[in-house]
C-alpha cells in the first residue's frame, strides 16, 4: 500500500513538473524527466482526443491510440516540439499524414510509423525532414515506391519498408540516398527490380529482400554497391545459382538464398569473392554440388545446403575451402560420403548429414587432415565390419553422439551402434575367416597332392606302361 502511494506521489510530481501537459484520461502517460521521454498509450476508450505535449520533450511515443489521421487537430501541438529527436506513432490506425505537423521538427532524426494504414501517397510528407537518419514504415499499406520518394532525406542511414504490399519500385525510387546503409524490403510482393534501382546507394551495407516474389536478378543490379556486406534473398522464387549476379560484391560476407526454387548451379572460376564467409542454400531443389563450384569463395566458413535433393557429392566438391568451419548437408538423399570430403580443410569442422540415406562412414573421412564433429543421426547405418572404423572413432574420449540405431544386418537391427561391440565381433569374424581359410588351404593342399599323384599314375598306366610292354614284346620277338 505504501509503495503504491509513493509511486502515485512520484507520478504527481512529474505531472506538476510539466504542468502544461495534461495526459488524456483515455491514456496512460509516462514522462521521463531525465531524458525528456514521453510515452502515451491508450488505456480504455476509443474516443479521439487532443494532445498538448511538454515543449522540451525529445523522445515521443504515441502508440495504440485511435488516431486515424494527423490532420484533424488531434496532435495539433506536434509541430511545436522543436527539440524532438525521436517520434514513434506506431499502431494507431493512421491512414494519412499532414505535412504541416512536421514543419518545425528540424531536429527529428528517427521516425517510426509502423503498424498503420499509410499508402504510398503519404511518402512525400518526409521530404521536409532533412535531418532524418532512420525511417520505419513497416506494416502499412504501401503498394509502390515512386521516383525520388526520399530524395530530400539525404542523411538517411536506415530505411525499413518491410511487410507492406509493395509490388513496384520505380527506377529512381532511392535517388539521392547515397548515405543509406540499411534497406529492408522483406515481406512484400516484389517480382522484378530495375537494374538501376540501387544505383545511388553506394554505401549500402545491408539489403534485405526476403519473402518476395523475385524469379531473377539482373547481373547489373549491384554494380555500384561495392560496400554491400549482407544480402538476404531467402523465400523468393529464384531458380539458378548464378555467380554473375554477385560479381561486383567484393565486400560481401553473407549471402542468404534459402527457401527459393534453385535447381541449377552455374559455376565460374573468373570471380573472386574473397570476403564471403557465409552462404546459405538450404531449402532449395539442388540435386548435386559440382566440383569447383566454390572456387570463388576461398575464405568461406559456413556453408548450408540442407533440405535439397542432393543424392551425390563429388570427391572434390569442397576442395578449395580450406577455412570451412561448418558444412550442413542435412535432410537430403545422400547415400555415401567421399573419403576425401574434408582433405583440404584445416580447421575444426562441424559436419552435419542428418536424415540422409548413408549406411557406411568411409575410413578415409575419419582420418581427414583436420578435426571435425560429425552429426549423422537419422541415417540407415549398418552395424557390420564395414563400419568398425566409425565405431572405434565414436569411442574417442569426449565424443558425444545421440543414440545411433543400427538398421542392419537383421540380427543387429534396433541395437545402438555403441552397444554393437563391433570391434570384438569383427575380430571374432576375422578369426573364424582365418581358420576357415587355413582349413581350406589344407584341404586344397591334400586335394592338389592327390590330383598330382593321380596324374602321375595316369601317365604311368596309360602312357609309360603300354610303351614298356610294347618294348618288351619287341625284344622277345627279336
Amino acid at each position: 500500500m505504501a509503495s503504491s502511494q509513493l509511486l502515485r506521489l512520484i507520478a504527481i510530481f512529474f505531472v506538476f513538473k510539466a504542468a502544461y501537459f495534461q495526459c488524456p484520461r483515455e491514456c496512460n502517460c509516462y514522462w521521463f524527466q531525465n531524458d525528456r521521454h514521453l510515452l502515451s498509450k491508450k488505456r480504455t476508450s476509443d474516443h479521439k482526443h487532443r494532445y498538448g505535449f511538454p515543449l522540451e520533450v525529445t523522445n515521443l511515443v504515441v502508440t495504440n491510440s485511435n488516431i486515424s489521421t494527423l490532420r484533424d487537430g488531434n496532435l495539433d501541438s506536434l509541430s511545436n516540439l522543436t527539440e524532438l529527436k525521436m517520434l514513434s506513432l506506431s499502431s494507431n490506425g493512421i491512414g494519412f499524414l499532414n505535412v504541416s505537423y512536421f514543419h518545425n521538427l528540424n531536429n527529428l532524426s528517427s521516425l517510426a510509423v509502423t503498424g498503420n494504414n499509410l499508402s504510398s501517397s503519404s511518402l512525400s510528407v518526409f521530404n521536409i525532414l532533412h535531418e532524418l537518419l532512420f525511417i520505419n514504415l513497416a506494416q502499412n499499406e504501401l503498394r509502390s515506391i515512386p521516383n525520388k520518394a526520399f530524395e530530400a532525406n539525404v542523411n538517411l542511414d536506415a530505411l525499413i519498408l518491410e511487410n507492406n504490399k509493395i509490388s513496384h519500385i520505380s527506377r529512381y525510387a532511392f535517388k539521392g540516398l547515397s548515405l543509406l546503409s540499411l534497406l529492408v524490403l522483406s515481406g512484400n510482393l516484389i517480382s522484378t527490380l530495375h537494374q538501376d534501382v540501387f544505383l545511388d546507394l553506394i554505401f549500402l551495407n545491408s539489403l534485405n529482400l526476403e519473402n518476395n516474389a523475385l524469379e531473377t536478378v539482373s547481373i547489373s543490379l549491384w554494380r555500384s554497391n561495392t560496400e554491400l556486406r549482407r544480402i538476404k534473398l531467402a523465400m523468393n522464387k529464384l531458380q539458378t545459382w548464378n555467380l554473375d549476379v554477385f560479381q561486383n560484391l567484393t565486400s560481401t560476407v553473407d549471402i542468404s538464398l534459402e527457401n527459393n526454387q534453385m535447381r541449377i548451379f552455374t559455376c565460374y572460376e573468373k570471380y573472386l569473392l574473397s570476403e564471403v564467409t557465409h552462404v546459405d542454400l538450404s531449402h532449395n531443389l539442388l540435386s548435386n554440388i559440382p566440383t569447383d563450384c566454390f572456387l570463388a569463395f576461398p575464405n568461406l566458413k559456413v556453408l548450408r545446403v540442407t533440405s535439397n535433393r542432393i543424392h551425390f557429392i563429388e570427391e572434390l566438391s569442397f576442395l578449395h575451402l580450406p577455412k570451412l568451419q561448418t558444412l550442413e548437408l542435412d535432410d537430403n538423399f545422400i547415400t555415401s560420403l567421399p573419403p576425401k570430403l574434408l582433405d583440404a580443410v584445416f580447421n575444426f569442422v562441424d559436419l552435419t548429414v542428418r536424415n540422409n540415406n548413408i549406411s557406411v562412414i568411409p575410413e578415409g573421412l575419419l582420418k581427414a587432415g583436420g578435426d571435425f564433429r560429425l552429426e549423422i543421426d537419422g541415417n540407415p547405418l549398418v552395424c557390420n565390419c564395414s563400419n568398425v572404423h566409425f565405431y572405434e572413432w565414436l569411442l574417442r574420449p569426449k565424443s558425444q553422439f545421440p543414440p545411433l540405431i543400427c538398421e542392419g544386418p537383421i540380427d543387429m537391427k534396433g541395437v545402438t551402434l555403441l552397444e554393437s561391440n563391433l570391434t570384438e565381433r569383427c575380430n571374432s569374424e576375422l578369426t573364424t575367416v582365418l581358420n576357415e581359410d587355413v582349413t581350406t588351404v589344407a584341404n586344397t593342399s591334400v586335394t592338389v597332392v592327390i590330383v598330382q599323384y593321380g596324374f602321375v599314375m595316369g601317365i604311368f598306366l596309360f602312357v609309360l606302361l603300354p610303351l614298356g610292354i610294347a618294348s618288351f614284346k619287341k625284344r622277345e620277338s627279336d
